[in-house]
C-alpha cells in the first residue's frame, strides 16, 4: 500500500502530530507506509525539524516545474473535449487561456479560467465562448486593473489604453499600428489635438511597465513582431468606463 495525502500543508496545519505520528508508523505501530506528500511547499523543509525527518526514515523530494503553455493547451483542450458542447470553444480561446494562464504555471488555473469563462457565456445566452469572456473569467479569479489604478492614470495614459481596448474588440492581440490609428482618432476628439505617434509609443511603454497592457513577441527568429492585449479584464467593459473617465475630465 501506497499512501498519497494531497493538500499537505492544509492537513499539516490542522493536525500537524497526528501527521508526524503517522510518517512515523514504522517506529510507533511496527507497520510501513510508504507515504507521498503532494504540497505547494516542501513539507520535510517547511515542516519538519532534522531530527524529526531522521526519525521518519527515508525522505526524497521532488520539485514539479510549472507548466508551459503547450502543456495548459493541452490540460484545456482535454477539459474542452469533455465539458465543453461542441463547437462552443474554438481553438483561439483554447489558446489565450492557454497563453494568460502561463504566468502562473498552474492547470488549477486555467481549468477555473475555462469554467466562469463558460458560466459567463451562459449568462449572456451566447452558443460560444468569446474572448472577452476569457478576460472577465480572469479578472474574477485575480483583478489587477481597479478603478483606483485608472483614476491614477493621465488623459493621454487613457487615450492610448481606449485605443488598445478598440484594437483588441474581437482580437487576443494586437500590433502597435493599429493602436497608432486609434490613438489618432481619439486624441482628437478627447484631448482636441491629435498626440504625437513618439509620445504614443512611449505611453504604451508606459502601460507595459505598470502591467495595464500585456505585450510578446510572435512568429520565428528574423521574422519576428511584438504585439500586445489585455487580459485582466473585458475591453468592451474598460473602453465604457475610460470614455465615462475622459468626459469627467473635458
Amino acid at each position: 500500500m501506497v499512501l498519497v495525502i494531497d493538500e499537505f500543508s492544509s492537513i499539516a496545519r490542522a493536525d500537524f502530530e497526528g501527521i508526524y505520528n503517522l510518517l512515523r508508523a514504522r517506529e510507533v505501530h511496527g507497520v510501513s507506509i510508504p507515504t507521498v506528500l503532494v504540497s505547494l511547499d516542501n513539507p520535510p523543509l517547511v515542516y519538519f525539524k532534522e531530527s524529526e525527518i531522521r526519525s521518519i526514515g527515508n525522505v526524497e523530494s521532488l520539485k514539479f516545474l510549472r507548466y508551459g503553455v503547450g502543456e495548459l493547451r493541452d490540460i484545456v483542450s482535454d477539459r474542452v473535449d469533455r465539458a465543453i458542447t461542441p463547437g462552443a470553444c474554438s481553438d483561439e480561446v483554447i489558446d489565450y487561456i492557454a497563453d494568460i494562464s502561463e504566468q502562473y504555471g498552474s492547470a488549477r488555473v486555467a481549468i477555473e479560467v475555462l469554467q466562469k469563462s463558460a458560466y459567463i457565456a451562459e449568462y449572456r445566452q451566447s452558443a460560444e465562448i468569446g474572448i472577452d469572456d476569457v478576460r472577465a473569467a480572469k479578472s474574477m479569479i485575480n483583478p489587477y486593473i481597479t478603478e483606483s489604478k485608472l483614476a491614477s492614470l493621465m488623459e493621454e495614459d487613457l487615450v492610448v489604453l481606449l485605443a488598445v481596448c478598440r484594437c483588441l474588440v474581437s482580437s487576443r492581440y494586437c500590433e502597435s499600428s493599429c493602436i497608432m490609428q486609434e490613438v489618432s482618432v481619439i486624441a482628437e476628439d478627447f484631448l482636441g489635438s491629435p498626440m504625437p505617434a513618439s509620445r504614443a509609443s512611449g505611453v504604451l511603454r508606459k502601460l507595459e511597465t505598470v502591467g495595464l497592457v500585456d505585450s510578446r513577441v510572435i512568429g520565428q527568429p528574423g521574422d519576428s513582431r511584438k504585439v500586445y492585449g489585455i487580459s485582466e479584464v473585458p475591453v468592451s467593459v474598460l473602453s465604457r468606463k475610460i470614455i465615462s473617465m475622459l468626459g469627467k475630465k473635458q
